[in-house]
């Protein structure tokens, strides 16, 4: 019972009784009252690594979460990993099927950095198979009037960048995420206008570098957290 108490108390604090004048600007009002304004637009979210599957299939390179989950299942709950995940590589019309039976008029999701990028550098290798699936996925949301909101990075490294460079405790991932999003401007710029770049930076880099509970899986503590945000910062 404790989380309704909870739940109660937050909305009795946040929302005026009944019959009290409202002192705030007009325009706040109608949000107190559970309304919302004009063009208001409503959208739901994904990441790639939670959703996708195909996780070594049309020439994805390796996630730094794909070898943490592969590597140390007692870490993971259930010893699960995202192989298959929602299987969304290959369910694109149901998913915006979905969407549309949602009425959102948005969807934001990611970009699989070693899909388009296996080894996560530009100029080793680019993954046309990688590109046109996200250049496919993007021109059906559009055809049936949803907006692509897109994030470049959520948490899934490419493996490659990790081994050989250390990930984001080292500063030539600003290079290397620069040259990563230049590639996404250049061949999805022309239809996607909403970027996002890094998603939960802070979790990604707590969990990752300082407490290693999440991938990769690094306990630099005292250092591992402001390095890390440090580069992904500049980037």
């Amino acid at each position: 019972m404790k989380p309704v108490w909870v739940i109660i108390l937050g909305w009795i604090l946040l929302v005026p009784r009944v019959g009290t004048a409202w002192r705030g600007p007009p325009e706040e009002a109608s949000f107190y009252y559970g309304t919302f304004p004009p063009g208001f637009s409503w959208g739901v979210g994904s990441s790639a690594y939670q959703t996708e599957g195909a996780w070594d299939e049309d020439g994805k390179g390796p996630s730094i979460w794909d070898a943490f989950t592969h590597g140390r299942k007692e870490q993971v709950l259930g010893g699960d990993t995202a192989d298959t995940a929602c299987d969304s590589y290959y369910k694109v019309q149901e998913d915006i099927a979905l969407l549309k039976e949602l009425q959102v008029s948005h969807y934001r999701f990611s970009l699989s950095w070693p899909r388009l990028l296996p080894t996560g550098v530009r100029a080793e290798q680019v993954n046309k198979r990688g590109i046109k699936f996200y250049s496919d996925f993007i021109d059906a949301l559009l055809k049936s009037n949803i907006t692509p909101v897109v994030t470049l990075h959520h948490w899934d490294l490419p493996q490659m960048l990790q081994v050989a460079y250390g990930g984001w405790q080292n500063v030539s991932m600003t290079r290397y995420f620069s040259d990563y999003a230049d590639l996404c401007f250049e061949v999805f710029g022309d239809r996607v206008k909403h970027w996002l770049t890094f998603s939960d930076p802070r979790t990604m880099v707590e969990k990752g570098y300082e407490t290693g509970l999440h991938a990769p899986g690094l306990r630099l503590q005292g250092t591992g957290l402001y390095v890390a945000a440090h580069h992904i910062i500049k980037a």
